[in-house]
């Protein structure tokens, strides 16, 4: 009788093992600029791969219309972690409690010059006394594209006048279409639409003449940074695994790009290959694109003066690297 009571006892702590719940998985709110951009629907092929699951977090996605938006969610205590511009550290400069914990894209891959049906530009050499776009007037990543244009090509600051058409496409293509602007400042997937429907062309990437710097960032607040560090090194884990997993799998990529941005597979298979070479492998920062950065919070007016930006980002999350 006794051995049947000890076996009774065991089988009881088996199944009570078994049935035990696993500890609860970090909730983490994660605010992306823009809601269709393939630059942060990474994080949408990380979920659907389920890495982060994997990793114990539960994401919620939580979409804005622009990056200043996303550092006032940040502010109010409503957003852990921002999938954001490099422009947000100006931002952060100025009192967002929050941190840079890693770069995102470095130079602007994703950031398309487009011309208009019948356009006479041909080469950015002629956008040199042209209007171009920008979301909104002062302080746009899109109007710094435009002036750094002028510099690089050594032209006079105003050589280019820079018009705000807001952050709808609908708004952006009205202005091209009525030449209120003669090219537009925004993501690939735009340019192939209207090369799709014969209104107009890819001319550029402001890659080919933006060199060192880092467009896109991840930000985390402050109180995530205090009160739960280790779900922020396992979300950015997750993070670079997906990036890791997109460049060797096309195919799934696209596939959720594809209903990320709107586009279907074939446009997403375009901006996949204009786009993967932008993504930070591991998330460094590089001191010449934060400086690349400062000048140009200057030239926006979103600083007065340039500031060394090394002491608003921090890389003691990222991943170590293997053989560190």
């Amino acid at each position: 009788m006794r051995g049947r009571a000890v076996a009774a006892v065991g089988v009881a702590l088996l199944l009570f093992g078994a049935a035990a719940p696993s500890p609860a998985a970090d909730e983490l709110r994660i605010g992306k600029a823009a809601a269709v951009g393939f630059s942060f629907g990474v994080l949408d092929v990380g979920i659907a791969q389920g890495f982060y699951k994997d990793a114990g977090i539960d994401i919620e996605e939580l979409n804005f219309s622009g990056a200043a938006k996303v550092e006032q969610g940040i502010a109010a205590g409503a957003v852990d972690i921002g999938l954001s511009a490099g422009t947000d550290l100006a931002l952060i400069v100025k009192g967002v409690p929050a941190k840079g914990v890693a770069a995102l894209a470095g130079p602007p891959y994703d950031i398309a010059v487009i011309v208009g049906k019948g356009s006479p530009i041909g080469t950015l050499d002629d956008l040199k006394g042209k209007r171009t776009s920008a979301a909104t007037a002062g302080g746009s990543m899109m109007e710094w594209m435009a002036k750094e244009l002028a510099r690089v090509k050594g032209w006079p600051p105003d050589s280019i006048t820079v018009v705000a058409v807001g952050v709808e496409r609908t708004g952006k293509v009205a202005a091209l279409r009525t030449h209120a602007v003669d090219a537009l400042y925004d993501a690939p997937g735009l340019a192939f639409e209207l090369e799709k429907t014969g209104e107009g062309k890819l001319l550029a990437l402001a890659s080919d003449y933006v060199k060192d710097f880092m467009v896109h960032g991840i930000y985390a607040s402050n109180a995530l940074i205090a009160q739960n560090p280790e779900a922020l090194r396992r979300f950015l884990a997750a993070w670079f695994k997906t990036i890791a997993f997109m460049r060797t799998h096309r195919a799934e990529t696209v596939a959720v790009m594809g209903k990320v941005t709107g586009e279907g597979d074939a446009l997403a298979g375009r901006e996949y290959d204009l786009e993967m070479p932008m993504f930070s492998s591991d998330g460094r920062f590089d001191p010449a694109a934060l400086k690349k950065l400062s000048d140009s919070f200057v030239e926006l007016k979103m600083l007065d003066h340039p500031v060394d930006l090394a002491p608003y980002v921090t890389e003691k999350f990222l991943p170590v690297k293997s053989g560190s």
